[in-house]
């Protein structure tokens, strides 16, 4: 088993533009840093499947049956473009109408205005101020759901790539050794514990710099619709990317 060898390899994966990092970029453009991470841990667990599926012998069922493995992609590809066409209604529906408030600003700017009828004496209005409630454990479970939501994406992603698909039942059996005391699954474990221990180095730095720009353009009548565009038509480009044999 050559470690170093394959090391080597992974990162060239892995720093590959394809359609994992085209996903991880398009998510944190749209929806921030928080969200990007929930995508990279989504990628790894969906990486972390096709180990285990490849040390208990799927290459032999995929090899015997391609026809499974043809449908999973296929609904990778309708389901990212089905997720293009939202972005892009949501970004489109921006540029016409304008960027929403965050619910936040909306809360900061009620409580202000009741802080200044106070001041003048005038009666507060009764009851909670509106979309409180948004940023109670209400907002705390929506914002959960969402990136539980990202990480299901992320896996589904991974494995519906097939590059990732490719390097796992193609590549990766290679640097086992067949005749060592090692039995071939625990290689294939380790080996695959490797690899996801080496996407964050690339896929990190990835998701900051992505969630920079979106924390600028977030609020930003004119940037923000641009990025959620630009993030709808990196999904349709890893639709396309997903249907090419």
């Amino acid at each position: 088993m050559d470690i170093a060898a394959f090391i080597l390899a992974s990162l060239a994966l892995i720093a590959k533009p394809g359609p994992d990092a085209m996903f991880l970029l398009a998510t944190t453009l749209e929806r921030g840093r928080a969200a990007g991470l929930a995508a990279m841990c989504g990628l790894i667990a969906g990486c972390a499947a096709w180990i285990v599926l490849l040390a208990c012998g799927v290459d032999a069922f995929f090899g015997a049956h391609p026809a499974v493995f043809q449908a999973v992609r296929a609904g990778g590809v309708m389901y990212i473009l089905y997720l293009a066409a939202v972005t892009l209604r949501e970004g489109w529906r921006e540029i016409k109408c304008g960027p929403d408030v965050p619910a936040s600003v909306r809360v900061a700017a009620a409580m202000a205005a009741e802080a200044a009828e106070s001041a003048e004496g005038a009666r507060p209005r009764p009851g909670p101020a509106p979309d409180a409630a948004e940023t109670g454990p209400s907002a705390a479970r929506s914002a959960g759901k969402n990136i539980w939501q990202v990480f299901l994406r992320g896996i589904f992603m991974a494995m519906a790539n097939p590059l990732t698909v490719f390097f796992f039942l193609s590549f990766l059996p290679r640097f086992v050794s067949r005749g060592g005391g090692t039995s071939a699954a625990a290689q294939t474990l380790f080996l695959g514990a490797v690899f996801c221990a080496l996407v964050p180095l690339f896929d990190v730095p990835a998701v900051f710099a992505a969630g920079w720009l979106h924390a600028k353009a977030e609020g930003n009548s004119r940037l923000g619709p641009a990025v959620k565009i630009a993030s709808g038509a990196l999904l349709l480009a890893i639709a396309f990317l997903l249907a090419m044999p």
